[in-house]
């Protein structure tokens, strides 16, 4: 598929307004006075999410005035679709890692397209302002981390793949700790609490696959366009690529129906 020229200026529009809003974050980072809050989900956010959620939206609002919006901090804007376009974003993906200092979170913006057939992605920006690591994506035109191409890797058994996650706690909250627990038997090697770093790790070619048990539809956008372009594949647990199914995996795209068999066996469980 090729990408649209509206695609390309998306797309430096989404790396420009997540440079913005991981500046305003990486103010408060490391430093006394986040003013932790703890929403209605039990999740926590500060005042790095909503300044860089207010730094984000000013970006994007002086590109694109009429344009919908998503943010996980200030919610839902609808102005009928006039534009066809849809923002989501997630001003710091990760709080909780925020919060303790450690440097893997993220920024993560994405375009959402409408038009008669349904919604895609089709760019995104994925920053990790503390690690100085910027990604991004065009639909049909790759993905990048600063001016690099990024790959998918080409490992093919599952036995020999690398598996990131979030935590096992999330999967057994969703009834599933033992899909982590075959998961983690059926691989080579773990690593965990990376939140969307995980996401970045299989694009870039370092790891095969992520499994996440329970996310939003920020939490996924901009990432599943990362590593679609970059040569690998995104569903839900069922394998249907629904990015507000609450699921998700994303691979390699090699081993991708092997992480899905494993999650069917679970899923039919009562």
């Amino acid at each position: 598929m090729a990408s649209a020229p509206s695609w390309w200026l998306a797309a430096a529009v989404a790396e420009t307004a997540a440079r913005a809003g991981g500046a305003a974050a990486l103010a408060h980072f490391r430093r006394s006075g986040l003013n932790i809050d703890t929403k209605a989900d039990d999740s926590p956010v500060t005042r790095a999410d909503r300044e860089s959620e207010a730094a984000i939206r000013t970006c994007i609002a002086a590109a694109f005035p009429e344009d919908d919006w998503l943010g996980e901090e200030t919610g839902a804007t609808d102005s009928g679709r006039v534009s066809g376009r849809r923002w989501i974003v997630d001003p710091v993906d990760g709080t909780r890692n925020f919060i303790r200092g450690i440097p893997l979170w993220s920024v993560l913006i994405a375009c959402e397209e409408f038009s008669a057939a349904g919604s895609q992605i089709v760019a995104s920006a994925v920053g990790f302002p503390a690690l100085d690591e910027w990604y991004s994506a065009v639909r049909g035109g790759g993905a990048r981390c600063g001016q690099s191409p990024v790959q998918v890797s080409a490992i093919s058994r599952l036995a020999d793949s690398g598996m990131a996650y979030y935590t096992r706690a999330w999967f057994t909250k969703a009834g599933l700790g033992p899909l982590f627990d075959e998961l983690e038997s059926a691989t080579a090697i773990h690593r965990g609490g990376g939140d969307a770093y995980g996401h970045a790790l299989v694009a870039s070619g370092r790891m095969e696959c992520i499994v996440e048990p329970g996310l939003q539809v920020w939490d996924a956008a901009a990432t599943s366009l990362l590593v679609e372009e970059a040569g690998g594949r995104w569903s839900d647990l069922a394998g249907k690529a629904d990015l507000r199914a609450g699921t998700l995996v994303l691979s390699n795209g090699l081993v991708h129906d092997q992480v899905l068999a494993i999650a069917a066996r679970h899923r039919s469980r009562p």
